[in-house]
């Protein structure tokens, strides 16, 4: 077995980007809210990008 396919992942879930350098960060436009919490709108981004990311609640 080669190291190539040791290290593949099985997972049934397929990354939207082949490469992490592809991903340009979430934003309210491409993620939504964790399991268990509801977008109750957007705020601006923390990191200060002008973004605005998914104001999210605990339901």
């Amino acid at each position: 077995m080669s190291a190539l396919q040791k290290t593949k992942c099985k997972s049934p879930y397929k990354m939207k980007y082949s490469a992490p350098t592809q991903f340009k960060g979430a934003n309210s436009k491409n993620s939504k809210c964790w399991d268990g919490y509801k977008k109750v709108g957007t705020k601006p981004s923390p990191s200060g990008t002008g973004e605005t990311v998914n104001d999210c609640k605990k339901i």
